[in-house]
């Protein structure tokens, strides 16, 4: 069963990389739709961005001032400035937990050594 998933997976993959057989009737009425109205409802966001450059840069602030996702555009370490964080809270999350650990060891070691030396 996942092996005919699978080549059916390649075979329209491939078959959508075709744009001649995409133009064909057959295909439109077999498939329920033509080329023009899959380029109109999948590249809305390509057209926008092409008519306004400034668009993504607006979304990114405005997410990023929402809280929304966590990007670093100006930093010293350049890994970061090509990551984007779109759920800062598991991050937030997971440093928390990296942090509670040995604080709890160390608070617990600071407080055996404190009695023990009353």
């Amino acid at each position: 069963m996942a092996r005919r998933a699978q080549e059916l997976q390649q075979y329209y993959e491939q078959l959508f990389t075709r744009r001649d057989t995409l133009a064909l009737p057959l295909f439109q009425s077999r498939m329920g739709f033509d080329l023009a109205w899959l380029k109109e409802r999948c590249c809305r966001v390509a057209a926008k961005v092409a008519k306004d450059p400034e668009l993504i840069r607006r979304a990114m602030l405005y997410l990023r001032v929402t809280g929304e996702v966590l990007c670093h555009e100006v930093s010293s370490v350049s890994t970061l400035r090509d990551r984007v964080f779109l759920e800062p809270q598991r991050l937030v999350d997971v440093m928390k937990e990296l942090v509670r650990l040995p604080l709890l060891l160390a608070l617990s070691y600071a407080f055996v050594h404190y009695r023990g030396s009353r």
